[in-house]
């Protein structure tokens, strides 16, 4: 078979001379044109950085590679920076799994894709802006002439990962580099990006190189599978072949880590009967659209408009939809985070008509965990600091030592060991990063617990990990949970009851096993059969 890609023996060691430490070792793989391979394995494994240093996009200073990775027999790691950089975009381009932080926040998502086509595809301004908007319809943006001139932060997490999608194809790479495509989308949107991909593929005979721990998306998209571990790879074959007979004992370990049932359908009994935690009715949250050099209101979105939730002690209601469907806006109404209308209560306490400063001290009772805790944890703050801080804030009468308790205490809790209290956020994985973010927030005891998509950006053996660990502290502490998740099979694994959004108001409620297994509404059939159905038929 020919090869576009063969990637011989590589190792990857980090760290200054003398004290390297090998991350990548031994790895051999060939991707041939045409074909979509799909490595996986769990968070720290080495996919990425394998991915990563077929562009040599690693610090050159504190990396050091061997082996050889050809590209039409050209060796990658032998080339000079000026022969990579015609390669990168043109010949490889690669999807990255955070767009806001790929994605140049003061520049308009149009000057950022235009530059690319201009640059390899040598065409004026007003083609490649043409082309632009193009792209971004291929890839579902609505609107796309006006999105073109929109700021990363304007657009959803959804929408800004499309962004990224359009921008590694807008110059039709033979090889595209897909690190987590579709870790921030809904459903229904990965279902098209997928079908887009394969679209693309086939059109431009472009190989993939999938990067994901998505199982169910593997099975559906890719042609073979490569699992890593430990920076190896321990198992190749087929798709059908892998799914019906893994060979290695870790490959078969990652089949069985899907989320199991964590709640009872008979505990929603028990729980209605309590008085609420916490309640919002009629929230409505609307954000005008301005125009203009004068910048006039010429129309509004209303990401909530209308909607009733209420929250139980012990409960866990899950918050799904599509992508800008208004699922975290009204996460962040409830939390005060976001101006709104309408009435919220915590217990007996109106919270919407209170003061910022009248609020403060209410706010260690509803807490917040977001989807990546790499740009929710400080930097330049240890493990310590991080889940020291809102103690010291609510609690100020605590002494060091007794501080010092609770942290140890939280931190063991969420699996992590108090060796582990000096160091910071990035010399942890993914997983340990998000037990990290979770026990800041439950060392202040909150009652409610937001959770916006907290479980995506990991793996599938961490996810089930994750999960795990968040309903044994629910049952410990007797908190509420908020779970916010594109990815139904978490929901129903988590969660009580479930509240459906479509374009901000809740078009279908009810315990989650009516809701999966009855679903009422026609949105909630097409999301229901995306999650569970995949891509069918794409891989030929």
């Amino acid at each position: 078979m020919q090869k576009l890609v063969e990637i011989d023996n590589l190792s990857v060691a980090f760290g200054r001379p003398g004290r390297r430490v090998p991350v990548v070792q031994e790895v051999s793989l060939s991707i041939a044109p045409g074909e979509r391979l799909a490595l996986v394995g769990e968070s720290g494994s080495g996919k990425s950085v394998t991915a990563l240093s077929l562009l040599r996009l690693h610090e050159p200073r504190l990396t050091e590679y061997g082996g050889r990775i050809l590209l039409d027999g050209k060796d990658l790691l032998a080339l000079p920076e000026s022969g990579l950089r015609s390669i990168r975009g043109q010949d490889v381009a690669m999807i990255f799994q955070e767009p806001m932080t790929s994605l140049n926040p003061v520049y308009p998502v149009g000057e950022q894709l235009i530059e690319p086509i201009m640059l390899h595809r040598r065409v004026d301004r007003r083609a490649a802006r043409r082309l632009a908007a193009e792209l971004l319809a291929r890839v579902g943006i609505s609107e796309p002439e006006k999105r073109l001139d929109a700021f990363p932060h304007m657009l959803s997490g959804g929408q800004r990962q499309r962004v990224m999608i359009a921008m590694a194809l807008s110059c039709h790479p033979r090889l595209l580099i897909a690190d987590e495509p579709t870790t921030a989308l809904d459903v229904t949107i990965q279902r098209q990006i997928l079908e887009l991909l394969v679209e693309l593929q086939r059109e431009f005979n472009m190989a993939v190189l999938l990067i994901t721990h998505d199982l169910n998306l593997v099975r559906h998209f890719a042609h073979r599978i490569a699992v890593m571990q430990q920076g190896r790879v321990v198992e190749q074959a087929g798709v059908a072949d892998l799914f019906a007979a893994p060979q290695h004992p870790y490959t078969r370990e990652l089949l069985a880590s899907q989320p199991e049932p964590l709640v009872a359908a008979d505990d929603w009994a028990a729980i209605a009967a309590q008085p609420p935690v916490m309640m919002g009715k009629q929230l409505r949250c609307i954000f005008p659209i301005k125009a203009g050099v004068l910048r006039r209101q010429v129309g509004e979105i209303r990401a909530v408009d209308d909607v009733d939730l209420t929250l139980h002690p012990g409960e866990t209601v899950g918050i799904v939809g599509e992508s800008g469907s208004g699922k975290s806006t009204l996460g962040m109404c409830l939390l005060r985070l976001q101006a709104c209308e309408g009435e919220i209560r915590l217990g007996e306490q109106r919270l919407d008509g209170l003061s910022d400063r009248a609020l403060r001290p209410l706010r260690r009772h509803f807490q917040l965990v977001f989807q990546d805790p790499f740009s929710s944890l400080s930097p330049r703050m240890s493990v310590d600091q991080i889940i020291g801080e809102g103690l010291a804030l609510h609690f100020p009468q605590l002494s060091r030592k007794e501080r010092l308790a609770r942290i140890i205490a939280i931190m063991e809790e969420v699996g992590l060991q108090r060796e582990m209290l000096e160091r910071y956020p990035h010399e942890f994985s993914g997983g340990q990063r998000q037990r990290i973010a979770i026990a800041r927030a439950a060392v202040l005891e909150p009652k409610v617990l937001l959770l916006d998509e907290p479980t995506s950006a990991l793996d599938v053996s961490v996810q089930k990990q994750v999960l795990g660990l968040l309903r044994s502290l629910q049952q410990r502490h007797g908190m509420s949970y908020l779970f916010i998740s594109h990815d139904l099979k978490v929901i129903r694994s988590i969660a009580h009851r479930v509240l459906v959004l479509k374009e901000g108001r809740v078009v279908e409620s009810g315990s989650t096993e009516q809701v999966f297994n009855q679903p009422s509404h026609d949105y909630t059939r097409l999301l229901l059969e995306a999650a569970l159905l995949g891509v069918e038929g794409p891989v030929s």
